[in-house]
């Protein structure tokens, strides 16, 4: 009697593992998600595996030995995914232990089981093993395909091994046409896998719609919504939407809230309306709706509706995100609405952290009502709390202090920002070297001091990495535009070479001053911009120019991209008024000059006049190139169809030589002129050797961008690349 009730509890026990086994593979849903007690119980000499099913919600059904793939391809649909997370795999191979021990082998609902739990973990190797011996049990199932097509995406983050056992399972005759839940995986291999491609996700879930003449599940149309417009493709959103309307398919509240943001940067749609179609199919909207509303206004500027939304938000009770808490108090900011300002932002902290961006919103607050003082003291109050100021914060703060006259302030703040190594935003070193400037009078020479400002300035800039563009040389030039000093004007033009841009030439053009040279800069720039020829009486005197005049003059005029024949004769005749006046010494060219010429001949097509202009250059006037001359030149030869010739170079012993005008062998002799080369010119090198096609060069262009520590994502790099 003893021996028989031992022998039905060992059955018994023997069952709860084949039940467990289930449980761990989610097959069978339990009411209680906690499976802390799984780990404990392994490890226990005596495992008691009835009481742990009790302990799981007191499931204890027996588990047949035959298998119910219907039953598996329902209950696989509701598996808990927090217990997926948790779950330790060495929990399934005891119970897979276990079995075996006690029964020598494993019944095909335990190998299926197994799968499952292996192939959420990513072991294709096991997965495909235990995949061999359901076949041999002939129990090969569509799911056991689903499940070696998902491990190996998991594995390999790819869909090529998965994409080969889907097409293995369609040439199986036994197995069924793939259902919902294989395209659902293929959708998510094509979405979120290192072979991400929305267009072959979009033509997965068509292909499931004509293969069956049923329409996707909910969940594939709203992932793909969404990843669409990830990719700012609203109109692939709203196309798959109203497709999914077409069904007769009512979407999810999900669905909708993608379709409102498939109208950012458009906000042609009417909310009012909206609202009614959720209301009709009988959903209310919820706090993804505002947010979805709030970014559409928000990307059309619209700072008051994107406000309005995060209120209507609030107001049902919803807790805003802290994007929406941001955009919240903007909109008061932009309104100037400061007690709706202060109300939502003592609110905003009672049910969040505050973080930097908040931080800086108050200030901007505090900086709108003149409250300069309690801006600085907020500012150390954030260091004392442990939220350090982000360069946004320091910038609001900077641009203000110099608003309000406090140009010491915002010098030491700047000293403090430096101190904390933030990296400054362009703006920021903008206003540093503005507020800097003003003072220059003050100095004894004024024209050295305002140098060291600005090279110590750059200096700080690439200690951060933070390189000067053309913005910040047009901040400095504008300072000294407003203290109407000429020299100084003219001396930081000579000293710094940029490349100037349609702001730069405006601060130029309205230089007021009583110098003969400006009037004639103005009235000659404006004449260029109105396609007639400049006043004789200008040519007539030589002494109102000078090479900072043509440098300007030149580039203004080849600033167009589509210049007409006017346009282009007018520049031609500048050009040979240059060269006259330097052929009678009225002028003394340099290589600023010569580059802004070329440079604008090269725009216009005329490619033989800059390799002219370049050999007057170096030959008639021996001016030394720069690395912005050898790019105009590189792109002149590389474009022209003329035959070879001989071009002379100057090595830094001032010696000259000549050399056969192609563009790899004047790249070649930068080395010996002392010449770094820069990604400007490989850009140029790579369209050069693209457009020719020849392999040899290509290999050699890119051993030498290799040589040079040249980034191998950059686009001269990947252009020559594609040619090998």
């Amino acid at each position: 009697m003893f021996l028989k009730e031992r022998e039905q509890g060992v059955q018994h026990s023997t069952q709860s593992l084949h039940t467990l086994l289930q449980i761990a593979a989610g097959h069978i849903p339990t009411p209680k998600t906690d499976f802390s007690a799984f780990q404990t119980q392994c490890t226990d000499s005596c495992k008691s595996w009835d009481a742990l099913i009790n302990q799981l919600g007191g499931f204890t059904d027996p588990v047949s030995s035959k298998p119910s793939f219907t039953t598996k391809e329902s209950s696989l649909l509701i598996s808990n995914s927090s217990f997926l997370i948790s779950l330790d795999l060495s929990i399934a191979l005891t119970l897979r232990d276990e079995i075996e021990a006690r029964e020598r082998i494993l019944s095909p609902t335990d190998v299926s089981s197994l799968m499952t739990v292996l192939s959420r973990k990513g072991r294709a190797q096991k997965v495909v093993a235990l995949f061999n011996l359901q076949k041999s049990m002939l129990a090969v199932s569509r799911e056991s395909y689903w499940m070696v097509m998902q491990a190996f995406q998991i594995s390999t983050n790819r869909m090529g091994k998965s994409l080969v056992w889907y097409h293995r399972m369609l040439q199986d005759e036994s197995i069924p046409r793939p259902g919902i839940r294989i395209f659902r995986l293929l959708l998510k291999g094509y979405l979120f896998t290192g072979d991400r491609d929305l267009d072959l996700a979009v033509s997965c879930l068509l292909e499931y719609e004509r293969l069956n003449n049923v329409p996707a599940d909910m969940t594939m149309y709203s992932t793909l919504l969404q990843q669409l417009n990830l990719d700012s493709r609203s109109n692939d959103v709203k196309w798959l939407f109203h497709r999914m309307l077409a069904w007769k398919l009512e979407p999810s509240l999900k669905a909708w809230n993608q379709y409102i943001l498939s109208f950012k940067k458009d906000g042609s749609f009417n909310e009012e309306s909206l609202f009614q179609n959720m209301a009709a199919q009988g959903l209310d909207p919820d706090v993804g709706t505002y947010y979805s509303l709030m970014e559409v206004y928000a990307s059309v500027n619209d700072l008051a509706s994107a406000g309005r939304c995060c209120e209507k938000a609030l107001g049902k009770g919803f807790i805003l995100s802290t994007r929406m808490w941001h955009i919240l108090l903007l909109s008061h900011l932009q309104s100037n609405d400061i007690n709706g300002f202060d109300r939502n932002y003592n609110i905003s902290l009672s049910e969040m952290n505050s973080d930097q961006y908040f931080q800086s919103l108050y200030m901007r607050r505090l900086m709108a009502t003149g409250e300069v003082h309690s801006a600085m003291n907020t500012a150390k109050s954030m260091l004392s709390t442990g939220i350090y100021p982000r360069r946004f914060t320091y910038d609001i703060l900077m641009k203000s202090l110099i608003c309000h006259g406090r140009h010491d302030y915002a010098i030491k703040l700047f000293e403090q920002m430096q101190q904390a190594e933030v990296i400054g935003i362009h703006n920021t070193y903008h206003m540093v070297l503005m507020t800097q400037l003003r003072n220059l009078d003050f100095y004894e020479n004024p024209k050295e001091e305002m140098v060291r400002m600005i090279e110590d300035t750059f200096a700080d800039m690439k200690s951060m990495k933070v390189v000067p563009s053309t913005d910040t040389y047009n901040s400095i030039l504008s300072t000294l535009v407003s203290l109407q000093n000429s020299s100084l004007v003219f001396h930081f033009l000579k000293h710094f070479e940029f490349h100037p841009n349609i702001i730069t030439y405006t601060l130029l053009l309205k230089f007021i001053s009583p110098s003969v040279l400006h009037s004639d800069l103005k009235r000659l720039a404006a004449s260029a911009f109105h396609d007639h020829h400049p006043e004789d009486p200008l040519l007539e005197n030589p002494a109102a120019f000078d090479r900072i005049f043509f440098t300007v003059l030149f580039s203004v005029l080849s600033s167009s991209k589509n210049a007409s024949a006017t346009q282009q004769d007018q520049y031609n005749q500048f050009s040979r008024f240059f060269e006259l006046l330097v052929s009678h010494n009225h002028l003394s060219p340099d290589v600023f000059c010569f580059n802004s010429l070329m440079a604008g001949h090269l725009r216009l097509q005329n490619n033989s006049e800059v390799i002219r202009l370049y050999t007057l250059m170096v030959r008639d006037y021996r001016v030394r190139p720069s690395l912005r001359t050898f790019t105009s030149l590189i792109a002149a030869v590389g474009s022209s169809k003329m035959q070879t010739m001989m071009i002379p170079i100057i090595l830094p012993t001032n010696e000259i030589i000549e050399i056969e005008a192609t563009a790899l062998n004047i790249y070649q002799s930068l080395e010996r002129c002392g010449i770094q080369p820069d990604i400007a010119l490989f850009r140029i090198l790579a369209k050069i050797v693209c457009m020719k096609r020849d392999v040899g060069e290509a290999k050699w262009l890119v051993d030498e961008m290799r040589r040079l520590d040249i980034d191998e994502d950059s686009f001269a790099f990947k252009r020559v690349a594609r040619l090998l």
